[in-house]
């Protein structure tokens, strides 16, 4: 006891069992303030963005310009009248073409039905031609059409050439027409056909 004595209070509540080492109450405090110090520290999150619905007045500020575009576009669907009116001009033209029931016969040097291929699809499909004493040859859906013809050739132009076409497999005796602008391909019936076709065109075009 005597020893007890003569060392420190705290030596001797630690021998005598009396002494805790970890104050329990200090850690478990001290923890949860350092927990709630660093929830403070921590930015914090803003509320959620829940948008409000469009008041009357900007869905109607915004209407116009989406009926402006809807109108755009059904627009965009209409015919222009510029293609009404150039169809309206081929078609006056075609009709001031002579009709072969027109035609007189001094007028006609050469008239037959030949076998014409079309410029699009590339088929073949009998067409009546008739060749007149001012260089134009025109064709005919058939001879017993009374309206006006189907189209014509102005021989009498520059740049133009005939000849008799041997490439064209299908078709034997088939006459090539060369224009500025394209190739007109004529097939006749036999050979005997296609040299008196082929000595009036070139008589046509002055060749």
């Amino acid at each position: 006891m005597e020893v007890l004595e003569t060392v420190s209070p705290i030596i001797k509540q630690f021998l005598l069992g009396n002494f805790n080492v970890i104050d329990d109450d200090f850690d478990i405090n001290e923890s949860e303030e350092i927990e709630s110090n660093e929830e403070k520290d921590q930015p914090q999150a803003p509320p959620p963005f829940s948008p409000s619905p469009p008041s009357s007045a900007s869905f109607q500020a915004a209407s116009p310009s989406l009926s402006s575009s809807l109108s755009f576009s059904t627009e965009g669907n209409k015919r222009p009248d510029s293609i009404v009116t150039e169809k309206k001009d081929k078609e006056k033209e075609k009709e001031k073409l002579p009709k072969f029931k027109d035609l007189a016969n001094d007028e006609i040097v050469i008239s037959r039905e030949l076998t014409k291929r079309g410029a699009v699809h590339k088929n073949w499909l009998t067409r009546f031609c008739v060749l007149t004493i001012h260089s134009r040859l025109y064709y005919y859906s058939a001879r017993q059409d009374g309206g006006s013809p189907l189209g014509f050739i102005d021989l009498s132009q520059d740049g133009i050439s005939v000849k008799i076409d041997a490439d064209i497999s299908s078709k034997n005796f088939c006459l090539q027409i060369q224009t500025p602008n394209r190739k007109y391909f004529f097939a006749a019936e036999s050979r005997f056909w296609m040299e008196r076709w082929l000595k009036a065109l070139k008589r046509a075009v002055g060749g």
